[in-house]
């Protein structure tokens, strides 16, 4: 009850992420989310992405919102962008 939702979710993330480190330490494997900074505010999306383009690993990031591709623009993140439904 004391932590916002944006942060519960950040915690999830985190460890999420360190269960992958660990289990597939052998072999790189993608990251795979679907809208999972929903309740991220925008600082802490952008230091997300930030942090998982450092990270090396392939990610797929599915998701129906701008905001992802606006920030990764605006950083000068690269990423690659595939439209599955034009509207």
């Amino acid at each position: 009850e004391q932590l916002s939702r944006g942060t519960m979710e950040q915690v999830y993330f985190a460890l999420r992420m360190a269960v992958g480190d660990v289990l597939c330490s052998r072999e790189t494997l993608p990251v795979i989310l679907d809208d999972v900074f929903v309740m991220y505010d925008e600082k802490r999306l952008m230091e997300t992405l930030h942090w998982l383009i450092g990270h090396k690993q392939q990610i797929l990031l599915f998701t129906c919102h701008k905001r992802e591709e606006e920030i990764l623009n605006t950083y000068g993140m690269p990423f690659h962008r595939v439209n599955v439904f034009d509207p």
